[in-house]
């Protein structure tokens, strides 16, 4: 399902803005940058993660289930909502951080200050985050056993992705 949002919402790329700096004159393809790039991104990709995973083990999901972490769960009703909440911030910051990494690699410059996405790719952008929050609390959240997060998930998700 996630992959399905993240793509409808990135539909309107071919209609995006491009850096004026860009487009001056032809580009070569650089294959020899892309293991660069990998090494690069790949460990700050896998930090968001692990940072995430952390809060979602240690601070929200105990949050839920009365303090107690899921090593130390013994009713299965609890376990059951152990996991569903961090399937679902694990949802939910995917989608924000895949739609960050966007905004990031389609320009050299700062993403939003210096270089602004067309509108059509700013607002389908918007609203598959839009979906994406409001999922857990819908009967289709409740299809995929997706559970309501507290607020303060969204506050550390914040502060780990910008």
């Amino acid at each position: 399902m996630l992959n399905m949002i993240y793509d409808i919402s990135c539909i309107s790329f071919p209609w995006d803005n491009v850096d004026e700096s860009f487009i001056k004159e032809p580009r070569r393809w650089e294959s020899e940058t892309i293991p660069g790039f990998m090494m690069k991104f790949g460990p700050i990709s896998s930090i968001f993660d692990i940072v995430t995973y952390l809060a979602l083990y240690f601070i929200i999901c105990p949050m839920l289930t009365n303090g107690v972490l899921f090593h130390n769960l013994t009713d299965p009703a609890m376990q059951e909502l152990y996991i569903a909440a961090f399937h679902t911030g694990w949802f939910i910051e995917s989608m924000l951080s895949q739609t960050l990494v966007i905004h990031m690699l389609r320009t050299s410059k700062v993403p939003f200050k210096e270089s602004w996405p067309s509108k059509e790719l700013l607002t389908l952008n918007l609203l598959g985050i839009f979906f994406v929050l409001l999922i857990p609390d819908t009967s289709i959240g409740r299809i995929f056993e997706f559970e309501p997060l507290p607020l303060l998930y969204f506050g550390i998700l914040i502060i780990i992705i910008l």
